[in-house]
């Protein structure tokens, strides 16, 4: 079904079909998809950590999370 390498996977760098896919199945956060947002257009975590103003440390830890729900599903 789902064939996601590691690199796309650490950059939460998904194809359409893949990123419709798990947003509708992986009951993400309103602030984790606006992670997965800003890194599919190629934010760094220090850039996304000062466009929402959260901590970088944060934005890891959600990071982490999205990966997991990912994982759940592939």
């Amino acid at each position: 079904m789902l064939n996601l390498n590691q690199q796309e996977l650490k950059k939460l760098d998904f194809n359409k079909a893949e990123y419709e896919y798990f947003i509708e199945n992986c009951n993400f956060t309103e602030r984790q998809k606006e992670i997965i947002d800003l890194r599919r257009k190629g934010k760094s975590i220090i850039e996304i950590s000062l466009e929402i103003n959260i901590s970088e440390r944060t934005i890891n830890r959600e990071i982490k999370t999205i990966k997991h729900k990912i994982y759940k599903i592939i």
